[in-house]
């Protein structure tokens, strides 16, 4: 007597069941949310990543530490380098020859794991992606570049170069995800003013800040040729960390930071030709990947409740 009643609520059990699965697969394809300010010191980041909307370039910072693709305005960041990155072995680097805070082509989960993506460009029917530094400022050098598979360290930069100065480019051939080595020479805060360019359109200039180790000089530089201090709380270890203030609260200063560009004397780079841009492959993860694995999880087990469903309506019959 009890029989149909029992199948009955079976039944919605699974119904809902499927219902939950296809809601959280639809939340996991919304759109990334704006977070507040923060200070990122590990975790995957996509520092320069690169949109288009509508014919326009957006550039923005990427990261999946205090969520999944969450989005940020670069200034509302603040890039920490601890501490414990000091190395001696970026000495051995010819190009580099020096010590310094390295964070590596491949994850080490207790520093941050900074590159960008341009993927987000495809939409708006662009390719190659120009990521140029307007501006590099800091206490000492900054220095990336790539290492092959089989070892062997190779420049990213359009000029060949390792050294990240005022005017250098990173010239991404190709919608793409990529990480590379980065090495600061000395502690202290690095200011970096950088604006993305493809097929003449070119986006926002966003401001990124580092804070290096331990001490150094905390001035930030502004993109527009002004300073602004920040204020630097006193550290004993590698967990205290540097604190911005808002833009309401910060105090204007001239900038103390020098600033890292090419020099006038040197040759200008010529300009390359297609065949011999350079074209990074990917070396972050793949989201996508991730994305329909979750996708083809979600529709079998919508698939096994809906053969389930009909099993029952038959039973019912």
């Amino acid at each position: 007597m009890f029989t149909r009643p029992l199948r009955s609520s079976r039944t919605s059990r699974i119904a809902a069941a499927s219902a939950v699965v296809l809601v959280g697969l639809s939340a996991s394809f919304a759109p990334a949310a704006w977070a507040e300010d923060l200070e990122l010191d590990s975790g995957h980041i996509d520092a320069f990543n690169v949109t288009a909307e509508g014919g326009n370039l957006k550039l923005n910072l990427k990261e999946d530490v205090t969520g999944s693709h969450v989005l940020h305005d670069p200034d509302s960041v603040t890039l920490r380098v601890k501490e414990e990155a000091w190395t001696d072995k970026t000495a051995q680097v010819p190009e580099v020859g020096t010590s310094g805070y390295y964070l590596p082509q491949t994850q080490d989960p207790n520093l941050i794991w900074p590159g960008w993506d341009t993927n987000g460009v495809r939409s708006g029917g662009f390719g190659e992606v120009d990521i140029n530094f307007v501006k590099v400022s800091g206490p000492g050098q900054v220095y990336a570049f790539q290492t092959g598979s089989f070892g062997g360290n190779t420049p990213i930069l359009a000029d060949k170069g390792f050294e990240v100065r005022s005017g250098e480019t990173i010239v991404q051939q190709e919608p793409a995800h990529v990480h590379t080595n980065w090495v600061f020479t000395a502690p202290g805060t690095y200011t970096m003013c950088v604006q993305a360019a493809a097929d003449g359109a070119t986006s926002n200039v966003a401001r990124y800040v580092w804070s290096v180790g331990n001490g150094g000089p905390n001035t930030v530089a502004s993109c527009d040729g002004e300073g602004e201090a920040i204020a630097v709380s006193a550290r004993s270890g590698n967990d205290d960390k540097e604190s911005r203030p808002s833009s309401s609260s910060s105090s204007r200063s001239t900038s103390s930071a020098t600033t890292s560009s090419k020099p006038t004397s040197s040759k200008p780079a010529p300009a390359a030709s297609p065949a011999k841009r350079q074209s990074l492959p990917e070396t972050g993860p793949s989201y996508m990947t991730a994305s329909f694995l979750v996708l083809g999880v979600g529709l079998a087990v919508f698939g096994a409740g809906t053969v389930r469903l009909v099993k029952a309506a038959t039973r019912n019959k």
